[in-house]
């Protein structure tokens, strides 16, 4: 097998007596919650299922005792300019899973006109060579450019897919804090208007009654002079969602040059993705990281 094709992350399972009897396709599906899609995939992948050191088919019954290995799907084909970054990279969480890190604003995540060898996916697959690794770079919740705070990476498709499950079910969630342009009066509201895109800008969206659905949460953290600290929750997560919604609200975010009163190419959306809670996809251990909001000083006036 080709160098590339190689399996970036082994997994090993000890199957006890309460898994016994369940064939290998029941057990990658139940229990690691693998989809069938992806069970399938396994099996035409040069070591995708080993029991006991030699490959098996998914309809093989499992023993009590018995060493399950599987293959993770293999580093794909993106390779990225490493590009040259001032600062390194904010890590705040890694396992073989998992990288998640702390984007500063200003930075798109995403290689883009103008912005080829300087996003944050450049920086990461800098980071992954430095460490002599080789996976696929891939956002598991991508921010805009204007945004900070924490960004996820799938380091196999399988992570990405079953993270993309927990955001399905509830159990990944994140938390913004944004700083509101006025004063916001109720302590709690939800701003529950569908989201389309503006057809007049290029790359703007707006609140349209045959847009997607799409429910923000705000609570009011902070009242100050002139402006509002709140933190938000989404559902959906539309493109521009909170912009959209706090700047329909009649309160757009601070220095935001789109959607309120900000001055392009001098000021940033003040808006940061500072909590996500999710479980290891594989340990199932629960997971909760936090950054401080480079916005949040402030005197409280309520």
């Amino acid at each position: 097998m080709a160098e590339h094709e190689k399996p970036v992350r082994i997994l090993e399972f000890h199957i006890d007596g309460r898994q016994a009897g369940q064939t290998v396709r029941e057990y990658l599906n139940h229990t690691v919650k693998l989809s069938k899609r992806q069970i399938s995939s396994l099996k035409y992948r040069d070591d995708g299922i080993v029991l006991n050191g030699a490959p098996v088919r998914v309809t093989c019954m499992l023993a009590e005792g018995d060493v399950l290995k599987i293959g993770l799907k293999t580093a794909g084909s993106l390779y990225l300019d490493h590009g040259s970054f001032d600062t390194p990279l904010q890590i705040l969480y890694e396992d073989e899973d998992i990288l998640a890190v702390n984007k500063p604003a200003g930075m798109v995540c995403h290689p883009s006109p103008g912005h080829y060898a300087d996003s944050l996916a450049n920086q990461a697959a800098a980071y992954c060579a430095e460490k002599g690794e080789d996976w696929t770079i891939r956002i598991f919740g991508r921010l805009d450019k204007d945004t900070s705070g924490i960004v996820l990476f799938a380091k196999n498709s399988e992570t990405a897919a079953l993270l993309e499950k927990q955001r399905k079910a509830g159990l990944f969630s994140k938390t913004y804090t944004a700083l509101a342009e006025g004063i916001i009066s109720e302590d709690v509201s939800v701003v529950d208007v569908p989201v389309g895109p503006d057809d007049t800008v290029r790359g703007k969206m707006k609140a349209d009654a045959d847009g997607k659905p799409a429910f923000t949460k705000v609570t009011v953290l902070e009242r100050r002079n002139d402006s509002t600290l709140v933190s938000l929750q989404l559902t959906f997560g539309r493109t521009h969602q909170i912009r959209v919604h706090l700047a329909y609200a009649g309160h757009p975010l601070v220095g935001d040059s789109m959607y309120g009163n900000g001055i392009k190419g001098k000021t940033y959306a003040h808006l940061c993705a500072t909590e996500v809670s999710f479980v290891q996809p594989f340990s199932g251990k629960e997971i909760h990281l936090t950054v401080p909001c480079p916005f949040q000083d402030g005197n409280i006036t309520h």
